[in-house]
């Protein structure tokens, strides 16, 4: 039976009712927010909900890590806050946040605007403790070395090619030796199964996907034109193995998903064989609302071209675009992302 949420804020029931209501604490916070900043948590909430479907895991970590031997957590760029209330609802964590638990586990969120992440009413119940941190500045010193393990997601349209390398090196800092990293991100170029990505272990074909009059080339003119404009990685699954050994980080294992929206979720599964036709809807808002964004920075800096060498410079023809691009999402494309677990070395002497 599904429950529906409060109108109002009413603490007792996110901290007691069921999961899905704790994921989606994000609506109590839109309450207050302005009109783009809602679309924004709303667009990155809904995000992590569909990519957890699609990997899959039967209870949140990829099973590469025992939850019983991880005492500190941190979720860097937590956004909303998200990710870390999905984890305090595993069993094996749950427990561990009274007081009195003879194996205790501790729980931190950061980013760079801390006004995203839920009240305190939710949070300090939870044991989940909050400060505001820039991942592509050094942590302070006296949390070098101090966490098990650290999760970071969906900095693909946040982090640069410089800023890779500098927050991959930062978070190495604060992982003991022997700690793991769950990194999980999207390239943004889309496909179809008509024209599907490249096989494991090769790079996209950037030029070619951005090329041409058709739909899907228009969805990555404003995809994956506004990651090149912004310098932006755009093959973040080929190019992490590099990116992980400059930092002095280890991958332990690695999964890649194709990732179906629109109507292709009635057809594709998780990982793990759940089926994610119920993602349809929210899939297909996702991308269009990110499409949606982007296209309106593009157009704001002159950079709007679509199909390439065609300037849009209008909100009636920004508009228009928009409309073919939802039809073409709503039919279905397809988007590669990776989860990485990956381990800071332990050092023998």
């Amino acid at each position: 039976m599904t429950t529906s949420p409060p109108t109002r804020l009413n603490i007792n029931f996110v901290l007691n009712g069921p999961p899905d209501i704790r994921r989606y604490v994000l609506f109590l916070l839109l309450l207050s927010a302005e009109s783009d900043e809602c679309s924004f948590l709303s667009r990155q909430s809904e995000q992590y909900v569909y990519l957890r479907s699609v990997f899959d895991h039967t209870e949140l970590l990829p099973p590469t890590i025992e939850t019983s031997r991880v005492h500190r957590v941190l979720d860097v760029g937590a956004g909303t806050g998200v990710w870390a209330l999905d984890f305090t609802d595993l069993p094996a964590v749950r427990p561990r946040l009274a007081p009195n638990s003879t194996n205790p586990l501790e729980i931190y969120i950061c980013d760079v605007l801390i006004s995203r992440f839920p009240p305190s009413e939710i949070l300090h119940p939870l044991g989940i403790r909050s400060f505001q941190q820039d991942v592509t500045q050094p942590f302070p010193n006296a949390l070098h070395g101090t966490f098990d393990l650290v999760h970071m997601s969906s900095m693909a349209f946040t982090l640069n090619e410089n800023q890779w390398q500098l927050a991959l090196r930062h978070v190495c800092d604060v992982l003991k030796p022997g700690g793991y990293l769950i990194l999980v991100e999207l390239d943004p170029i889309s496909y179809t199964p008509a024209s599907p990505p490249p096989p494991d272990g090769r790079p996209h074909d950037v030029s070619t996907s951005m090329m041409g009059g058709s739909a899907l080339s228009k969805i990555n003119c404003v995809l994956t034109g506004m990651a090149l404009k912004s310098r932006f990685y755009v093959d973040l699954s080929y190019r992490f193995p590099s990116l992980l050994q400059a930092a002095g980080l280890q991958p332990v294992a690695k999964e890649r998903a194709i990732c179906p929206y629109g109507t292709l979720c009635n057809t594709y599964t998780g990982l793990r064989g759940t089926p994610l036709h119920a993602m349809r809807n929210r899939s297909t808002e996702s991308l269009y609302g990110l499409l949606d964004s982007l296209s309106r920075v593009l157009m704001q800096r002159s950079w709007l071209e679509v199909p390439l060498g065609v300037h849009i410079q209008t909100e009636d023809q920004r508009r228009a675009l928009l409309n073919e691009l939802r039809h073409a999402v709503t039919y279905g494309v397809l988007i590669i992302a990776s989860e990485w677990v990956v381990q800071r070395p332990i050092r023998h002497a």
